[in-house]
């Protein structure tokens, strides 16, 4: 029976001091994606990054269409050459393969490596405005709203954030 009033007294006491920890917590929500997606600079950073990497992505598609011509002739000539030109047009075909091949992955990983640089910028600014927020509104956590499953509008700062974002300078 003593043994039941103690536990049944550090259960109460257990739950009293968590509602009284928890009571002095105030969490904050924000749809990061939404912040992204509407923030200036994203849009800035994706628009600088395309104009960047346009003649590059220009002269990938040109040298696409230009294999697919050769292998078309080729095909088309086929019947009408001998092995010796057969064997020349092909290989010529694979260095133009190849050839295609080393300018996608060259553009592949230069525009990959200048994207995640941006992002990081971008990022970067956006983490730092929620951080900014977080302290002037006292919240001891920011929440990303996909992992939660309900949540007070009260407690949203997505818009805040968005705002700051879009004040010139930022």
């Amino acid at each position: 029976m003593k043994k039941g009033v103690l536990l049944t007294l550090v259960i109460f006491a257990l739950t009293f001091t968590h509602n009284i920890f928890a009571a002095q917590e105030k969490v904050g929500v924000i749809d990061t994606l939404k912040v992204i997606s509407s923030a200036p600079q994203f849009n800035q950073a994706q628009k600088k990054l395309k104009a960047q990497f346009k003649s590059r992505e220009d002269n990938l598609l040109k040298a696409q269409k230009n294999l697919t011509q050769t292998i078309d002739r080729y095909n088309q000539k086929t019947s009408n050459l001998n092995k010796l030109q057969k064997m020349k047009a092909q290989k010529n075909i694979k260095a133009e393969e190849k050839a295609l091949y080393d300018l996608q992955r060259s553009f592949s990983t230069d525009f990959n490596k200048t994207q995640r640089e941006t992002m990081d910028s971008v990022l970067k600014n956006i983490h730092d405005v929620v951080v900014n927020i977080a302290k002037e509104q006292k919240f001891n956590l920011i929440i990303d709203q996909r992992s939660i499953a309900y949540h007070d509008e009260n407690l949203d700062i997505t818009n805040s954030v968005i705002d700051v974002l879009k004040k010139p300078g930022k």
